[in-house]
């Protein structure tokens, strides 16, 4: 369903994930939505499904579950996934997901043409793709936004990865995690 968001227990089955070396009173709670493939002729956009972290204080997480989540585990919303080249970030989307002193703000958010550690990152002429994922409550002012994605330019650079890693172009296990 379009407007619903699985919550994704951890393997202890709890709710709330922990944050690795953050304070024991912060956590992260992972939604996922399964979604129709996309469709264009860069493969890197053809989702089956879409996930998201949401960090938070675990007393406000637990807050927000004990509202909305029902008995099967899920939330009223949809997951949305936005692309930008690197210059073209807007400050709303700075200042709600950038860290002040990360040395590269950007590079968590860079998409990739695979989950290896060799995966070339995905170019949008000289500027590097960033791909922010953003659950939206349902009656908010961003209830109606869509995905929007960016073709890649690197396609000579990701076609040579791929060869050389004997990574079919139809293989969607070569997609970046979006998780």
């Amino acid at each position: 369903m379009k407007n619903i968001v699985e919550v994704v227990k951890t393997e202890d089955g709890a709710y709330i994930h922990p944050v690795e070396g953050e304070k024991p009173d912060y956590g992260m709670i992972k939604f996922h939505q399964p979604s129709s493939r996309i469709s264009g002729r860069n493969f890197m956009n053809k989702l089956d499904s879409k996930w998201v972290t949401i960090p938070g204080q675990v007393q406000g997480l637990e807050n927000f579950l004990n509202e909305f989540m029902d008995e099967e585990d899920k939330v009223p919303g949809r997951i949305f996934i936005r692309e930008f080249p690197e210059s073209k970030i807007p400050e709303e989307y700075k200042k709600a997901f950038f860290v002040k002193g990360d040395v590269d703000p950007c590079e968590r958010f860079l998409k990739k043409a695979g989950n290896a550690a060799n995966a070339p990152i995905l170019m949008y002429g000289n500027d590097r793709i960033c791909t922010f994922k953003i659950y939206v409550r349902l009656k908010s002012k961003w209830q109606d936004l869509e995905d929007e994605f960016l073709e890649h330019t690197n396609k000579d650079e990701v076609d040579a990865w791929r060869e050389a890693n004997n990574i079919s172009a139809a293989d969607i296990n070569d997609m970046p995690d979006l998780s």
